[in-house]
């Protein structure tokens, strides 16, 4: 049985039709490292539900791009994992931990996605590169799959060419 196409599960046809806008703005947050309420609920009702009024102190617990961000003085989690990458191709260690400890106990948004792992790849050779791959394993505690999990596959696939590119 076919099930109905994602796009008619939209509760208008503005919000079906603004699906990859909302997706590209969702990414250009995390990436940026942009995990503010005031930015958030700008770009969907449902952050100004959980969130409330544009708030410039309150943080979005699924918002991913505190990776980004270095943390008590240290390098961001994202430049460690880059670092371990290129000290070690083959490393098992360089990871990205999404749901952080002061996050798990708040009962409005607890972050689906936990943890990223990211892994050098060989060459593909019939690419005509010698460059290498990244690798991304993706672990989550949940998803939505009609609304969660199209802008997980993006988020974690945006982050693997991310990696690669500034890899190469």
């Amino acid at each position: 049985r076919v099930l109905t196409p994602v796009s008619r599960m939209f509760s208008s046809k503005s919000a079906a039709d603004n699906w990859f806008d909302y997706s590209n703005s969702e990414l250009w947050l995390y990436h940026t490292g942009n995990c503010r309420a005031e930015q958030w609920t700008q770009l969907a009702s449902i952050w100004s539900k959980m969130y409330g009024i544009k708030d410039p102190n309150k943080i979005v617990h699924s918002a991913y791009g505190h990776v980004f961000k270095s943390r008590k003085g240290n390098k961001s989690q994202w430049e460690m994992a880059k670092q371990l990458l290129i000290n070690d191709m083959y490393t098992r260690r360089a990871f990205l931990q999404f749901l952080l400890p002061e996050y798990s106990h708040d009962s409005i948004d607890v972050p689906c996605s936990i943890i990223v792992t990211f892994k050098r790849s060989a060459p593909d050779l019939s690419l005509g590169s010698d460059d290498f791959g990244v690798d991304v394993v993706y672990f989550m505690r949940s998803t939505d799959i009609l609304f969660g999990l199209p802008h997980d596959i993006m988020w974690a696939k945006s982050l693997s060419i991310r990696m690669q590119m500034e890899l190469a």
